[in-house]
């Protein structure tokens, strides 16, 4: 949603959130449950849980810069907002923009969660899913950011 509203120029540029987060991609997810589902059991279901990410740390105001020189690259000139968002004001917005949805005036899929995940240290460990599924992520946001972004391009007809 935040890609979607950055390339229609109607979200300003995040605060420099010195935050880190953790992401994976779903290609990964995906060979992660087909190597769990092929795990062997004994008669009785497996129970396994285990945390997936990339292994990567991303910082929020880096992935925001990434997005913004994708978005300026990909939209025949337009660029992100130069302005930037204060903290205060993004959580303004995140509580209105959930507000609307509730309400089924607007849907932008922005909420205080959003607001939460990009004020809030969010990194987790990978080790027991590379250890229990011998699951090795294939790629990292900055190598799936341009497809992300392209697919996310209005289709013309």
């Amino acid at each position: 949603a935040m890609i979607r509203l950055i390339q229609r120029g109607w979200l300003p540029r995040l605060t420099r959130f010195t935050n880190t987060i953790s992401l994976i991609g779903v290609d990964d997810v995906a060979r992660a449950l087909v190597a769990a589902a092929c795990l062997p059991s004994e008669g009785e279901s497996l129970a396994l849980r285990v945390t997936l990410t990339d292994g990567e740390a991303y910082v929020i105001h880096e992935i925001d810069e990434a997005i913004a020189q994708h978005v300026k690259r990909t939209t025949n000139g337009r660029h992100p907002s130069p302005l930037r968002l204060p903290a205060v004001l993004l959580f303004a917005a995140a509580a209105i923009a959930e507000a609307l949805e509730k309400l089924r005036i607007f849907r932008s899929g922005i909420s205080l969660r959003t607001y939460r995940s990009l004020t809030r240290d969010n990194v987790f460990d990978n080790t027991a899913a590379c250890e229990a599924l011998g699951f090795a992520p294939s790629t990292t946001f900055y190598a799936q950011l341009p497809a992300i972004i392209d697919a996310m391009q209005p289709r013309r007809p």
